[in-house]
């Protein structure tokens, strides 16, 4: 039997579960997370003309991938992907000065900013590699800022401080792991428009 029709073949049915337990919310990852193994495309390549028999090449691919797949969790120094089964953190907050605010769930997450009259321009630097991202259609008065997370693939930390008349927001995305119980990252933001707001995205493959 051909090793590139097993090889191929077997390619082809684990890309197809994976499309099924995502649509079906078994499972939740971004393909963008996969991209940090795209060597391995040449490593299998190669292996695919050395001229040994089939089944030698079977056994040094599947080497291959669990070799790939280790040192990517193992070295990975980005803070974003690590490939893992565990739960993430439970707990996140955010602090300003010396006051900490924090209030999760399960699979939800929600922080927020109260109102200061004396601040009349924010800047909302936003770090995340995925998710989909939608404003709020309101907020309340006493709100400057409303965070609001469904999803297990992540929590988020919300760090500020102000300068004058001027404050500085930060939201960064923890580390996000693939796993099975993971369903999605979905993220509403409220805005108070008595504000002035000026915004610097770094979303990676996320929609917003």
């Amino acid at each position: 039997m051909s090793y590139k029709k097993i090889f191929w073949g077997v390619i082809l049915v684990i890309i197809g579960t994976l499309f099924i337990l995502k649509n079906v919310g078994l499972v939740y990852f971004d393909w963008v997370t996969l991209w940090r193994l795209w060597p391995l495309v040449l490593i299998l390549w190669g292996i695919s003309i050395i001229p040994v028999k089939d089944y030698l090449k079977l056994i040094f691919s599947i080497i291959a991938i669990l070799l790939s797949v280790l040192l990517v969790n193992r070295y990975d120094r980005t803070g974003y992907y690590r490939f893992g089964w565990r739960h993430s953190d439970p707990q996140s907050e955010w602090r300003d000065g010396n006051r900490k605010y924090d209030k999760t769930f399960e699979d939800e997450q929600q922080l927020f900013q109260p109102y200061d009259s004396a601040i009349n321009r924010v800047e909302l630097k936003l770090e995340a590699a995925a998710g989909e991202f939608k404003l709020a259609d309101n907020i309340d008065d006493d709100k400057l800022l409303t965070f609001f997370k469904q999803g297990t693939i992540a929590n988020y930390s919300m760090i500020s401080r102000d300068e004058d008349s001027s404050r500085f927001i930060e939201l960064n995305m923890q580390e996000s792991k693939i796993r099975m119980d993971n369903r999605g990252n979905r993220v509403k933001i409220g805005l108070n428009p008595r504000v002035i707001w000026d915004f610097d995205f770094d979303i990676g493959a996320s929609s917003i």
